[in-house]
């Protein structure tokens, strides 16, 4: 008896591990980790990405856009409420050559005004003063011919610099066309390098250099100013 179930239990292990046999792999199911699948579903998001990084800086540049033409009709009304609150006694023409501020300068010559308005480095910000703003547009319809020139400090002309000067020139644009002047009398000139007003050897030369002029030909700049606010020659302040 014993002999009896000592074969059974034998048969029985013997059966049970034929009857388990271990699994191989054979990769037919497995996926590579660079699989053109992955590279497709990587190189998707990588352009949905950047697709929205370029959508996120054209909204960028666009608010900016427009929060700059919002400050040039800012200028313009305070320029326009400016004249209106200041009709009192102008100082002498002929006393004078030029009003200066900080940033900004108006020189009067025979027949003509010249408006400055001065830049930081590689600044393009353009927000002049309402004095500034009010006595330039009261020029203009006076005149038969505006220029604006749009000038930096570099030594040489360069595709950067010939950026900047040509975004300073198109302030001055974007001001007249929001106060609504005649266009066909201006004429705009952007350049890299030279047109220098003094000396570019020295850092205070450079800051005077670096600007946007309009100068307005053909009038008698005493009409022009003619009810304006009195000016200090030294500071320029009302």
């Amino acid at each position: 008896m014993k002999t009896f179930f000592l074969t059974l239990l034998l048969t029985i292990t013997v059966v049970g591990c034929s009857s388990n046999k271990p699994v191989v792999p054979d990769a037919k199911n497995k996926v590579p980790l660079n699989s053109q699948t992955d590279r497709e579903r990587y190189e998707l998001r990588a352009s949905e990405a950047s697709y929205n990084l370029t959508d996120r800086s054209d909204l960028w540049r666009q608010i900016q856009s427009v929060n700059q033409r919002l400050a040039l009709v800012e200028g313009y009304l305070k320029a326009q409420d400016f004249n209106r609150k200041n009709t009192v006694n102008t100082p002498v023409v002929s006393q004078l050559s030029k009003i200066t501020t900080q940033n900004e300068e108006i020189e009067l010559r025979g027949q003509s005004m010249v408006f400055r308005y001065f830049f930081d480095i590689g600044g393009t910000g353009f927000l002049p003063s309402p004095v500034f703003t009010s006595t330039l547009l009261r020029s203009i319809p006076l005149s038969k011919r505006v220029e604006i020139r749009g000038r930096t400090d570099a030594d040489n002309p360069d595709d950067v610099n010939r950026n900047i000067a040509n975004l300073r020139a198109q302030k001055v644009v974007e001001l007249l066309n929001v106060s609504g002047v005649d266009s066909s009398k201006v004429t705009v000139d952007a350049q890299a390098a030279g047109g220098y007003l003094v000396s570019n050897d020295t850092a205070e030369g450079k800051q005077k250099n670096r600007r946007v002029e309009v100068e307005v030909f053909d009038l008698d700049p005493a009409v022009v100013l003619a009810g304006a606010a009195p000016v200090s020659v030294e500071t320029g302040a009302p």
